[in-house]
Formats: structure tokens, C-alpha cells, sequence
């Protein structure tokens, strides 16, 4: 019954989001405006907003800090989709994602609305043109959330960084905000390997199964950690410059999940 309660108005607020993106998309062919990415990028968060708020998230932002705006690439550990739907609701973002998601039924046209920049890791040809294309999203000050892991995991360890992304904040000439996600309880009970699989979603996991499962769970705690924004100058050194905020990024968040969870 509970995941029932939660599912009706989970697929009201999707069935909202729809038609407004599509508003919003039309508004474009009219209005022709300079500026497209900041309106979408605010749909994103009421959508995960409306979101945590029916799964029984509750987020607790760890130290004085809130995400910034204005632009910046935000890059954070990754350990399933409701990753995105707790940093969509701090802040408005546009998503980049696997290509893959496009072909999910429902859930690709969502992503497609969203504004969502999809990445196929497969046509290494073409990254240059998808660090073009967040650049672009951040030159217009909307903020880009990137799981530079690559995928999602079990917690166990953080991935290598993929560096190669790092070039769009050197290009748009903004800076780095690591954030790490630390999901801390389930229904009141501490999160264990035991029972993580309930909230995080990796391996060979179905979507659909997963989120229906989700729903009949009461709360899920996660602590939020925004780090200080690092930034450099993208100079001649631009290799060097990437794989320099990439290990930088990688070395704080790493550090903050070693780090004690406060109680």
C-alpha cells in the first residue's frame, strides 16, 4: 500500500513535468531566447524535488555550505539514480548521462526534456564534442552535474576520475565543485552492505524493480557534502590541467568518505 501511495503521485509529478518541458521547448521555437538552459534547469530541480520528498529522502547538508550557482561543474560519487534526484533538489542543474538512457521507455523522453547532454563513452571520436557541449551549458551560468566514475557502484571504493571531462569547466573558464553523498540510514536502521542494495542501484539491477522497492521504504538518510570550488586556469598546460582538477576532486571526496559520519 505504501508503494502505491507513493507511486500515483511519483507519476503525477513525472506526467507534470512532461507537458511543462514540452511548454518550455515550444516556448523556444517562439521566444528564440539567447538563454535556454536556466528555465529547464529549474524544472529539473521541481521535479527532484517533488521526488525526494515522495521517496521519504532526508537530506542533511553537512557543514554551513549550499551548492552554488552560476555556473560551475558539480562532480560527486555515484552509487544510483537517486543520486541525481538528491543534487537536482539543491540546486538547478542540467544532467549528463550514458547515451544508453535515451532507448528507456518513458524514462528516455524524460532525460530528453530535461536537457539532459548524453554522453556514448563508445565514440571516443566525438568527446571533444560533448565537453563542448557542457561548456556551452556553463558559459550560460547553469550548473552541470557530472559523475566522473563513469558508473554507478556499491560503495565499496571511488572509481578512477575520467579526466577527459574536466577540459568543459578549463574551456568555460568556471570552476570545480566536488560534493560527496554519504547515504546513512534506511528506515532509521544504519545502511549496511547487507541492506544497501535497497537504495543503491549498480550491476545488473532493473530499474523499474529497483525504484518499486524503493518506494515501500519509510526514509532514507543521507548526509550531503559541498566542498570549496576548485579552479585553475586553463593556460597551455590543458592536459595537465585536467588530470590536476580531476585528482583534486577525486582526493576530496575521497577523503570525505573515510571521514566519520557524524551521528
Amino acid at each position: 500500500m505504501r508503494r502505491l501511495l507513493k507511486l500515483i503521485p511519483c507519476v503525477v509529478c513525472f506526467i507534470v513535468f512532461l507537458l511543462a518541458a514540452c511548454l518550455v521547448r515550444l516556448s523556444f521555437f517562439v521566444l528564440r531566447p539567447k538563454r535556454r538552459w536556466a528555465p529547464i534547469a529549474c524544472l529539473n530541480r521541481a521535479l527532484a524535488s517533488c521526488f525526494v520528498r515522495l521517496i521519504g529522502v532526508r537530506m542533511r547538508l553537512v557543514g554551513s555550505r549550499q551548492v552554488p550557482a552560476g555556473g560551475l561543474f558539480l562532480v560527486s560519487n555515484h552509487v544510483g539514480y537517486l543520486d541525481g534526484f538528491v543534487l537536482g533538489a539543491l540546486s538547478p542543474l542540467i544532467y549528463t548521462s550514458k547515451s544508453e538512457l535515451k532507448r528507456w521507455p518513458l524514462i528516455g523522453a524524460m532525460t530528453e526534456l530535461s536537457g539532459t547532454l548524453f554522453i556514448d563513452r563508445q565514440r571516443k571520436n566525438h568527446i571533444s564534442e560533448y565537453i563542448d557541449d557542457i561548456a556551452g551549458v556553463l558559459r550560460q551560468g547553469v550548473n552541470v552535474l557530472f559523475f566522473p566514475e563513469g558508473t554507478s557502484t556499491n560503495g565499496d571504493k571511488l572509481l578512477p576520475f575520467k579526466s577527459a571531462f574536466f577540459e568543459a569547466p578549463l574551456k568555460a573558464g568556471c570552476g570545480v565543485v566536488p560534493v560527496t553523498l554519504r547515504y546513512r540510514a534506511l528506515d532509521g536502521r544504519p545502511l549496511t552492505p547487507e541492506n544497501r542494495g535497497q537504495v543503491y542501484w549498480y550491476g545488473e539491477m532493473t530499474f523499474m524493480d529497483h525504484f518499486f522497492r524503493l518506494l515501500g521504504h519509510r526514509s532514507i538518510d543521507v548526509d550531503v557534502v559541498i566542498h570549496e570550488t576548485i579552479s585553475l586556469s586553463g593556460g597551455s598546460e590543458k592536459e595537465f590541467a585536467r588530470k590536476d582538477l580531476s585528482e583534486r576532486a577525486f582526493a576530496t571526496i575521497a577523503s570525505s568518505l573515510c571521514a566519520p559520519v557524524l551521528s
